[in-house]
């Protein structure tokens, strides 16, 4: 993921397949519709696209890079909740030496004609500074920094996140006791229901049968939750940018129902985050997780360096709009951090 934005290096490695196939067509040889469903949702995931669609390969092939467990590629809870990874980071910077500070919104990039000078946060302080590195997305950088949005970035999310507080776990009947929760449960019947979620959302209609990727965290790590409850999270798709996410979490309970009708008698709480909720909460503009669709167009050269972004010398891109792209890997922040001791030396 360290690897410079190549294309023909990369063409080289994993071929034109992988690079910029359908992920329906890297599983057409599988026989079992069952089996291929699950591996195609890993092409779709936070994209708006169906199996059919040129670069889906390649989204499932960087959900395969991580390595953060055994094997090589298997995904993994952080003990303690994302917030623990959050906090493993700022307690590493801050032995370093780094100042962190907490609720202090920024307002505005401060640039001149040589570059960035430092930020003006809510209430007018400024923060003079020699570099400034931006995790937020690029279309937010850019409205920041007062400069033109980003011509033709798509980042209009198509994910309704659902996350369920449950007061017990209920049986698949299709296979009774705890041992499913403590996997990832994909539910999504068939290529074609795939293909129509994102056709709906396309078309500006909340998918009639949308496809669901959940977790139940508590599975692995019970201090999630008081004893006796669990925490279940949804992973709904695909819905159109301003769809209404509580009736979007209605829609996508009763599809999980089809496979285990005693969930909805569990739930004890709920929290719907549709695209227009993800942006308002986390500041994620389109509410998409990857920052902008990593679909061709946007992916190794098409997607931002780190330097100068919007011409702006000293600005520097950070997050999941910068290559390699989005999921939790940190190698966006990696090369751009890179970037700026490179060039203060």
């Amino acid at each position: 993921m360290l690897e410079p934005p190549d294309r023909d290096r990369w063409l080289a490695a994993v071929g034109p397949g992988i690079l910029d196939g359908a992920i329906a067509g890297e599983l057409a040889e599988i026989p079992s519709e069952e089996v291929r469903v699950p591996f195609a949702l890993q092409g779709l995931i936070g994209t708006l696209a169906g199996p059919e669609d040129p670069g889906t390969a390649f989204v499932a092939f960087f959900h395969d890079l991580g390595e953060a467990t055994e094997p090589p590629g298997a995904w993994g809870f952080a003990r303690g909740g994302m917030g623990a990874v959050t906090a493993a980071l700022r307690a590493a910077a801050e032995a370093a030496g780094a100042r962190v500070r907490t609720e202090a919104p920024v307002e505005r990039v401060v640039h001149d004609g040589d570059g960035a000078t430092g930020v003006v946060l809510e209430g007018g302080e400024e923060v003079r500074a020699r570099a400034v590195l931006s995790g937020a997305d690029p279309l937010r950088t850019a409205a920041l920094a007062g400069a033109p949005e980003p011509a033709g970035w798509r980042q209009a999310g198509p994910v309704v996140k659902v996350m369920l507080l449950l007061d017990g776990l209920p049986d698949f009947p299709a296979w009774p006791g705890p041992e499913p929760w403590a996997g990832t449960i994909d539910i999504g019947f068939s290529m074609a229901d795939l293909t129509a979620a994102a056709d709906d959302a396309r078309a500006g209609r909340p998918a009639a049968r949308p496809w669901i990727e959940a977790a139940c965290q508590t599975a692995a790590d019970p201090t999630l939750a008081p004893p006796g409850r669990h925490v279940l999270s949804l992973f709904c798709q695909c819905y159109p940018l301003d769809v209404d996410a509580e009736a979007a979490a209605a829609a996508s309970i009763a599809r999980f129902a089809e496979v285990c009708p005693g969930l909805p008698d569990r739930i004890v709480d709920r929290l719907a985050l549709g695209p227009r909720e993800l942006e308002a909460r986390f500041g994620l503009t389109g509410g998409h997780i990857f920052h902008g669709e990593l679909l061709p167009g946007q992916i190794l050269e098409g997607r931002f360096g780190p330097r100068a972004f919007a011409g702006i010398p000293g600005l520097y891109l950070a997050g999941s709009g910068a290559h390699p792209g989005g999921a939790v890997t940190g190698a966006p922040g990696y090369l751009a951090a890179r970037a700026v001791l490179e060039d203060l030396r």
